[in-house]
């Protein structure tokens, strides 16, 4: 397979024709599409199941709390590592895209905006709570 992001296919150094760069524009926008979606939907997923797994605690087994506390801090920054790799997908994509319009000699209007910082931020808001949280448990319950 060839790469005509750059405006040449890099075998024959031809210049890749407009309805290869319309499909390679179709599927970047996709793709972008894709990793802004994960990147709301990954921070949503790990809040839900984290909650999900304290409130099983909460009630059946309390004295426990604080290793699923910790265990899904721990988690979360997984979590956060995923959602590293998706941005860097996503700003990638968005670059790309914008080669692609700039050799279809079209506005270059695809940008990449901040608007899920705050998904970021809250995950890394709840890792440090649960941390915080399941260190405070283990040490009143060991004391």
């Amino acid at each position: 397979m060839t790469n005509e992001v750059a405006g040449e296919n890099r075998e024959t150094n031809a210049k890749p024709s407009p309805d290869a760069l319309a499909t390679q524009l179709a599927e970047l926008n996709n793709r972008a599409r894709w990793y802004s979606t994960q990147l709301w939907t990954v921070s949503f997923a790990y809040l839900g199941i984290s909650a999900v797994a304290i409130t099983g605690f909460l009630k059946d087994a309390k004295e426990y709390l604080w290793i699923v506390l910790l265990a899904c801090a721990l988690f979360g920054f997984f979590v956060v590592r995923h959602m590293e790799g998706v941005r860097d997908g996503e700003r990638r994509a968005v670059e790309n895209i914008q080669r692609v319009e700039a050799l279809l000699h079209i506005p270059v209007t695809a940008e990449s905006k901040g608007y899920t910082v705050p998904f970021r931020v809250a995950v890394w808001i709840f890792i440090a709570l649960f941390a915080i949280a399941g260190i405070f448990l283990a040490c009143r319950q060991f004391r």
